[in-house]
């Protein structure tokens, strides 16, 4: 780990820590994720940076520094850091969700729905983007797709009490559309 990036952790560790830091650089990544949990999203980017400087092919890092940016409402950005990790990593499940998450907002939905695919034919069993592209086929109408693919996530994982809420909800909206 070089000088410049030493000097940067200060400002998040003590000096004891720093030592450690330098031999387990995984524990930027760490604190960086533990930022991000308490909404610190600034601090978090600002890490993910730092780890990204000493490990340029990070898809854990790269996805990290794009939530951050994505929380931020930095949406440029994030699709900058996304598309970044997507030519770096084409075939990672969790950059191609992200990829979706991001065409979402800008309300490019076909786009989004054919990255939250993709990332389901690379991982299957990604719970995220598939709640995902249940609300995302919820919020553009097609409740009945939605429907059919949060049975098949109950039966996935039938203890899940936000997959069961989601199941209950949609079947309101269905009625509610229905009548």
């Amino acid at each position: 780990m070089n000088e410049k990036s030493i000097l940067r952790l200060a400002n998040f560790f003590d000096q004891e820590e720093i030592v450690d830091i330098s031999v387990n650089i995984d524990l930027i990544l760490l604190h960086a994720y533990e930022n991000m949990e308490i909404g610190f999203y600034q601090e978090a980017a600002r890490l993910f940076y730092i780890f990204i400087e000493e490990r340029r092919q990070s898809t854990e890092a790269l996805n990290g520094l794009a939530v951050c940016f994505f929380e931020m409402q930095q949406y440029d950005r994030a699709q900058t850091i996304v598309d970044h990790a997507l030519t770096l990593f084409p075939d990672d499940s969790v950059s191609l969700s992200n990829k979706a998450s991001l065409e979402w907002q800008e309300e490019r939905y076909d786009e989004a729905v054919y990255y939250y695919q993709k990332s389901l034919l690379v991982d299957p069993a990604m719970v995220e983007s598939k709640v995902n592209l249940v609300n995302l086929y919820r919020e553009t109408g097609d409740l009945l797709l939605a429907y059919t693919l949060c049975l098949e996530l109950q039966a996935s994982h039938p203890g899940d009490s936000e997959i069961h809420d989601l199941l209950n909800s949609l079947l309101i909206d269905m009625a509610i559309f229905m009548s």
